[in-house]
């Protein structure tokens, strides 16, 4: 290893006869190659900065301008009158040139035009790109001026396709009219208030408009002039790393793999080393910006900044409030199996480990039967899964110094964590809802102990070889990590299908090539006091509490998919919420305020945004659902009301005119200025009794298959504990174009909520709104879209 190397690169001897130095040429090699590797590192982000501030231009591009200004002077007799004259002058002047300087000034000047050039251009884009008005046009409507539109975006975009190229040339996040987002937040709750408590909101919200309100807004419209995003910071701030509860349930999510059939079952060890393989090969196009960015009909591109903390992130427990620190770099990840923690380099002088090196690596670790962990060490991580600030004592106290600290610093600063389970394969159907939400569990809490929370991810492999992800969410939002997975899996599949050397299984379940490196991982080296196993044992005890309190069910629904909605002219996103709305009202006999999320990455910075999907238009459909004296035509017509709004709704939310971003911001900044209000309190405080969310798929464009594959509705999707005791919480994912995955989860602890029953209600509720809209169709529908 690296470090290895250079401890022995030098030595000193000193005696009677003088002192000598012994140099060791191989050692030097090493290091020479890790300093080469770093400085490529540097280099490339180095040029990768000078792209993305001149991008669209490339610059090569300075070539053309450079010949244009160099033709133009030749060519025209009253260039002295030009800029390049002052500039010429400037060079005799002041540095001396005094013969050469007409062709020096004629490049300062072409390049002057060329920077110039591309900030005129990504200020072009950028205000083209503020325009939102393409995504209200409603469906299969054409419009001249919107086509106009995208042909002049196109002109100012670039072929050449960089992550982060289109950084400088979004436009930031709007700040809403103050009025506007009142009005909508009293809309949006009037239906769930009784008239008196109603008026008592809208007198709070009259005197917050006519008190703080305009103040406050006049601090976040300066706070737009002055930051990329007025929302964004604060967000991750204060509503993730200030949070002082235990991360595991109440904020970490979770992801499952797509399950496809494999001829080929791999080992433990392989299936860990071709994950991490991968892993590292995205890693690698980051850094580079190879992967493009995901955009919006292939024209209106998304924002990517979260992608600059996927790897060598990990979030640092503190008193109060917590910190992300994020490295440029890491050669190593840290393995945790049985108890004990090992540090397995990615890169050794220099050179990047295969898939078969580092299966010998996992093999190593999964072999070492006589490894038995230290006292403390195997509940170690229980202490990233308790309350924050307990930890965050922890760490200083007993964390501080010596081998507890160099260990500690191995995880933190590893690329990302990887658990390798010793629990034996679930006895279960692989495709029984039982069987994923097992998995689903393993996911998102282990068993307390085995999960390294605090890291911005971390690889799970079951002991047959199946895997999923665990992701801290204060860095990023889960379309990131789960494209970054979807990166993976593409890359495994591609690797599998094409037989491509190094990135398949031979027949025997191994990782395809040679091996070249036999590196032994290394133990993590702990010495834990009794004072901090107790602490360790405090934590423990708290998160099995909160896992054994979480009631999770995770199931699929193949009777039918996006096919049958789009066919039926629903947007697919607004068709399922209702569904999700009538089963709660199926379930609790009620209606409740309903968190979507959406995004805001149209805007530089841009992360998340609530559509509040309960509505009136939705909860006068699903009692119509369940009224006997409503008629099938009297349901289909307000299930259309009720989607065209949500429709609306998310259509301002994506376009920056939300409800809640606004209102947190108006809060927090209230709390700056020592301002508070009862009507922000009021509505900052609502409960959502229904947490939703829709988790994206086929990112990449590269998830396909036919509708007829086996494997087609096999995607395992990923969810998220509940987020209001008395709630549920509800992650759905379409896989492909006629299936969808749910991961409903609640408390046990809470008498009124099961999953396992509301999970029923929604394929009921699906298969009520199918027979509706099947029973007015016009249309010949497939048989297969029309029987349960």
């Amino acid at each position: 290893m690296a470090e290895a190397h250079a401890a022995v690169a030098f030595s000193f001897s000193v005696s009677s006869e003088g002192f000598s130095v012994n140099i060791n040429k191989q050692a030097l090699g090493a290091l020479q190659k890790s300093g080469t590797r770093a400085l490529k590192k540097r280099i490339a982000r180095f040029k990768n900065s000078i792209y993305n501030q001149v991008y669209p231009f490339h610059p090569s591009s300075w070539f053309y301008f450079a010949s244009g200004v160099f033709a133009t002077t030749y060519l025209s007799y009253d260039y002295k009158k030009s800029p390049i004259s002052y500039i010429e002058e400037f060079l005799i002047r002041y540095v001396g040139l005094a013969r050469y300087h007409h062709v020096p000034a004629c490049l300062i000047f072409s390049l002057m035009l060329w920077f110039g050039g591309s900030v005129v251009n990504q200020m072009c884009l950028r205000v083209l790109l503020s325009y939102t008005g393409w995504m209200y046009l409603p469906r299969g409507v054409k419009s001249y001026k919107i086509a106009l539109w995208g042909k002049i975006v196109q002109l100012f975009k670039s072929r050449h396709q960089r992550l982060y190229g289109y950084q400088y040339s979004l436009p930031a996040l709007p700040l809403p009219r103050l009025k506007d987002t009142i009005n909508k937040c009293l809309l949006s709750v009037k239906h769930l208030k009784t008239p008196e408590e109603y008026d008592a909101l809208v007198r709070d919200a009259d005197s917050f408009l006519r008190g703080p309100g305009p103040k406050l807004q006049i601090f976040l419209w300066l706070k737009t002039w002055i930051t990329s995003n007025y929302v964004s910071d604060w967000w991750e701030e204060y509503v993730y790393l200030a949070g002082r509860d235990p991360i595991m349930s109440n904020s970490n999510f979770y992801g499952l793999e797509w399950m496809r059939t494999r001829e080929i079952r791999p080992t433990q060890a392989a299936s860990a080393a071709m994950i991490t393989f991968l892993l590292c090969q995205v890693r690698r196009k980051l850094i580079r910006e190879e992967i493009p960015p995901i955009q919006i009909y292939n024209m209106i591109p998304l924002c990517s900044w979260q992608y600059e903390r996927v790897f060598n992130t990990t979030r640092i427990p503190c008193v109060d409030k917590d910190k992300i620190v994020h490295l440029a770099d890491s050669t190593h990840i840290v393995v945790y199996h049985r108890g004990c923690y090992y540090r397995c380099p990615l890169v050794v002088d220099g050179q990047q480990l295969t898939a078969a090196d580092m299966e010998y690596q996992f093999n190593c670790i999964l072999n070492a039967h006589d490894a038995t962990p230290c006292a403390g060490e195997e509940n170690l991580a229980a202490l990233t899964a308790g309350p924050r600030d307990s930890w965050a004592i922890a760490r200083s106290t007993y964390f501080a110094t010596g081998k507890n600290r160099a260990s500690l610093d191995l995880i933190e600063k590893a690329a990302f964590f990887l658990a390798l389970d010793d629990e034996p394969a679930h006895p279960m159907e692989p495709d029984s809802s039982d069987y994923l939400s097992h998995l689903g569990k393993m996911s998102l809490t282990g068993n307390c102990h085995n999960r390294w929370f605090d890291k911005s991810f971390m690889a799970i492999v079951h002991s047959d070889g199946t895997r999923g992800f665990n992701a801290e969410h204060s860095w990023a939002d889960a379309p990131t990590i789960s494209h970054v997975f979807e990166l993976v899996t593409v890359a495994e599949w591609q690797g599998i299908e094409k037989q491509i050397p190094g990135m398949h299984f031979t027949k025997d379940g191994h990782c395809d090539g040679t091996l070249e490196l036999k590196v032994t991982p290394r133990r993590l080296v702990w010495d834990l006091s009794p004072a901090c196993i107790a602490v360790i044992d405090s934590s423990l005890a708290t998160a099995r509490n909160l896992a054994d309190a979480i009631d999770l069910v995770v199931t699929r629904f193949c009777d039918y998919g996006r096919c049958f909605i789009k066919r039926a002219g629903y947007s697919p996103d607004a068709y399922v919420q209702m569904a999700l709305q009538l089963a709660y009202y199926m379930d609790q006999q009620s209606v409740a305020l309903v968190y979507e999320s959406s995004m805001t990455r149209l805007f530089r910075e841009g992360r998340t945004e609530t559509v509040r999907s309960c509505t009136a238009e939705s909860t006068e459909f699903v009692r119509s659902m369940l009224d006997d004296q409503r008629t099938a035509e009297e349901r289909a017509a307000l299930f259309k009301i009720a989607t065209d709004q949500h429709q609306l709704l998310t259509r301002d939310a994506i376009s920056g005119k939300g409800v809640d971003r606004h209102l947190f911001a108006l809060y927090i900044t209230s709390k700056f200025l020592r301002m508070d209000n009862s009507f922000l309190k009021k509505v900052l405080s609502e409960p959502w009794r229904l947490s939703t969310s829709q988790t994206p798929t086929n990112q990449t464009l590269q998830m396909t298959l036919p509708s007829t594959h086996p494997d087609s509705n096999r995607i395992g999707g990923g969810g998220f504990g509940p987020v209001d005791k008395d709630g549920y919480g509800v992650s759905y994912m379409f896989s492909m174009e006629n299936a969808l995955c749910f991961h409903v989860s609640s408390r046990y602890d809470c008498p009124k909520t099961s999953s396992k029953r509301f999970t029923e209600n929604i394929l009921q509720a699906l298969h009520l709104i199918r027979d509706t809209l099947v029973s007015l169709s016009k249309k010949p529908l497939p048989d297969r879209l029309l029987n349960d």
